[in-house]
Order: structure tokens, then C-alpha cells, then sequence
């Protein structure tokens, strides 16, 4: 799994982003590859632990969220610009109390220890965005900021968070109506969960799964969504359908919300699925890597 891990984001000759892969492990600093372009793609490097990425409307930034190092520490969100190249490690504003919606969280996260997973971002208004990001630093949470582009230049504002339920760690987010949100799920990492991962992986074993998150509800699980090392996930456009990926088979699994009896589909792929995302046509970018050693 480790030899997923990427520092930098590729992009070719169509204007999608992609974002090597990288499981729950975090990253251990930048790799000695090249920075040079290649054939139709072009580099863009020094972004920390970069994991997950989301163009941020039709502006020209990229926000992205790093796990930081092993200890969780230099981890958060960076900023990329897509025309110029350019990108900076963004600096939220943690001083707010957390709003209404979320006010069971304990506060805001320590700085130090922000650690960013998978990010969602929903569009409020022309220049606000709400962001959910996966954390790991400090607590296992959902946190959720503002986004605002007034002024020309992406600024986050801390806005709460949603704590996991015990023995957890989430490892990616989409947010749903109704202010509710759903993650992928697994134990908690620990010195023994890659071999275990890998050994439920061999077995066709389910070793987590999807959780929805609402306020008068708190977290349940989602029938049918168990599967073997739970990662990317999306959520349909009307909300009743989600698409789970199964990292550790490499399987994308098509899941009903409103009705759990009716019939889930798969998709196999041949290689390891991490991220899910929409491109402007409807269709799903399922990005990844391929690992002999993993599939089996």
C-alpha cells in the first residue's frame, strides 16, 4: 500500500487533475522523481503528503488536503493554480466557534496536528463553498470550513466538525442534503493494520464500510456498504445512490440510500481505486494504482 504514495499532482492534455494514489498511510516527504514534463503531462511538485484534490468550481484553483507526516504534524490543506502553476500551503482561521449544526463538536483542532484525508466541497453561492475534510491529527473527525473567494484568492474559515465514532478512522467524505455527510470508514490505524488489511484483502473479507452523519440522528451505518478496506466515495446528484470503493479488491460498489432492499453492483477494476471523482460530463474518474503484490 505504501508504494502508492505520491508527493506531486499530474496533468495532461484534458483539463482533469489526477492525484496519485495514496492509502491510509501517511506520507513520509517528497519522492526523488523527476519534476520534468513527460510526454502530454505536467508535474506540479512540493505539494506536502497531497492525498485528495477538488477544483474549486470553475475558478482556476485546486484545493488539495495533505496527511502531513507520520506523526500527523505539517499536514492541511494547500492551494494549487491551474493556469499559473502556482501554489501555496493554505492557513485556515481556527479562531471561530464552531456554528449551530455542529455544536457537539469540543472545538476547533489543534493547527499543529491538522491532518487532511479525503475533502468534499459543496457550492453554496457564487463565491462561498463549504469544505469537509477528513482529519486525523489530534482526533478522528469530519471538519468543516468555509471557503470564500472574495478577494481573488481562496480563504478558509473553520466552521466545526463531526467526531468519529470510536475504534474509527474516516478516509473519505461527500456531503449530502439536509446538511448530513457520509464517510468511508475503517479501524483505526495501528502497527498491525496494513498486514490485516491485506490478509481480509486475500479472504474477500470486509473490513469497514460507509457512515451518514445528520444531526437529529447522529451516525449510522449504511446497509449493503461493508467492503474490504473502505476509500473513495461519492454521493449521486439527487442523493439516493452512493458509489463506495472497495480499495483492497478494487471494486467500486453502486449503493441505494433509500432503499437497502434493492440489488448493489459492482464494478471490478484491475488495479487498487482510491478517489472518486465527477467530470463536467457525468461520468466517474476513478484514480488509483496497480500493485502485483496487492491484488493478488
Amino acid at each position: 500500500m505504501t508504494q502508492c504514495t505520491r508527493s506531486k499532482i499530474v496533468s495532461g492534455v484534458m483539463p482533469v487533475f489526477v492525484l496519485s494514489a495514496l492509502f491510509l498511510l501517511p506520507s513520509t516527504g517528497a519522492t526523488n522523481e523527476s519534476c520534468e514534463a513527460t510526454n502530454d503531462y505536467e508535474f506540479i511538485c512540493n505539494i506536502p503528503s497531497a492525498e485528495d484534490l477538488l477544483r474549486i468550481g470553475d475558478s482556476d484553483f485546486v484545493i488539495t488536503g495533505g496527511m502531513g507526516r507520520p506523526d500527523w504534524s505539517h499536514g492541511g490543506f494547500s492551494i494549487v493554480n491551474v493556469t499559473t502553476r502556482a501554489h501555496y500551503e493554505a492557513s485556515p482561521d481556527f479562531a471561530s466557534e464552531a456554528i449551530d449544526l455542529y455544536r457537539s463538536c469540543p472545538g476547533a483542532p489543534d493547527p499543529s496536528a491538522f491532518s487532511v484525508h479525503g475533502i468534499s466541497l459543496r457550492q453554496d453561492d457564487q463565491t462561498d463553498y463549504t469544505v469537509y475534510a477528513v482529519n486525523h491529527g489530534g482526533r478522528e473527525s469530519v471538519e468543516v470550513f468555509n471557503l470564500s473567494l472574495k478577494g481573488g484568492r481562496p480563504s478558509l474559515r473553520w466552521q466545526g466538525c463531526v467526531i468519529l465514532p470510536g475504534g474509527l478512522a474516516a478516509n473519505s467524505v461527500t456531503y449530502l442534503a439536509d446538511n448530513a455527510l457520509a464517510v468511508t470508514a475503517n479501524p483505526q490505524l495501528n502497527e498491525s493494520f496494513e498486514s490485516e488489511a491485506l490478509s481480509s484483502a486475500s479472504q474477500a473479507a470486509d473490513t469497514g464500510g460507509v457512515y451518514e452523519w445528520r444531526l437529529t440522528d447522529g451516525w449510522k451505518m449504511v446497509p449493503n456498504s461493508e467492503v474490504s478496506v473502505a476509500n473513495g466515495i461519492l454521493a449521486s446528484a439527487d442523493n439516493e445512490w452512493l458509489y463506495v470503493v472497495g480499495w483492497a479488491n478494487g471494486v467500486i460498489r453502486k449503493i441505494n440510500r433509500f432503499k437497502p432492499s434493492t440489488p448493489t453492483s459492482e464494478t471490478k477494476t484491475r488495479f487498487l481505486v482510491d478517489n472518486l471523482r465527477y467530470l463536467s460530463d457525468g461520468r466517474i474518474l476513478a484514480t488509483g494504482c496497480t500493485s502485483s503484490a496487492h491484488m493478488g
